[in-house]
């Protein structure tokens, strides 16, 4: 039994909205994208927007991955999508054009109110994280001075502490050692200065 060109209707329609959602799940990671510093910028025709992936070292090998993650967690939901419209409107079949209806809606969101979401969320987003820093570090630099502060202070009295201990020779910990260096001292063998 074939499938009714109107259920072929609805999936290629169902596919083409998917499609957009695929791209409002992008949208969402390219915010959380340029709220952890990565930017987007002009490429050298400044045609279109190019990820730049700054930072030395490991935080560039870890936006990169972050990117990697993200792109893996897209084409997971995009290809999830497809799977469960094709279940739903054409009894589990896979047909080439739901792929293509997809890449169509993803395409139709990402030139017209992708391009427009970027150039408004990005300067919103850095506002925000400039902000967020700001109080940030105003909450938490009188914290800091007073860690600076106990850190000197501790530093001079564990010297203080250091050179009182190395002036006396002996250590005495206990009850019983203390015992132990009087006995020593009635016979003889220690000085009685040391105690």
């Amino acid at each position: 039994m074939g499938i009714s060109p109107l259920r072929l209707f609805w999936l290629l329609s169902s596919c083409v909205v998917w499609g957009t959602f695929s791209g409002m799940f992008h949208e969402v990671n390219r915010l959380i994208r340029i709220m952890l510093g990565l930017r987007y910028k002009k490429d050298k025709e400044g045609r279109k927007a190019v990820l730049e992936i700054t930072g030395r070292g490991m935080i560039r090998i870890a936006r990169g991955c972050l990117v990697a993650v993200q792109d893996i967690f897209l084409f997971l939901f995009a290809g999830v999508g497809i799977v469960l419209l094709s279940f739903r409107f054409n009894q589990g079949r896979f047909r080439f054009f739901t792929v293509l209806a997809l890449i169509f809606g993803f395409y139709a969101y990402y030139s017209t109110i992708g391009k427009l979401m970027l150039r408004l969320s990005q300067p919103i987003v850095l506002f925000v994280r400039k902000i967020f820093l700001l109080v940030f570090s105003a909450f938490f630099r009188p914290i800091r001075v007073f860690v600076e502060i106990f850190g000197r202070i501790s530093k001079k009295i564990y010297t203080k502490f250091k050179k009182g201990i190395a002036k006396r020779r002996k250590i005495v910990y206990n009850i019983y050692s203390l015992k132990c260096m009087k006995k020593k001292v009635a016979e003889g063998f220690l000085k009685d200065e040391l105690l």
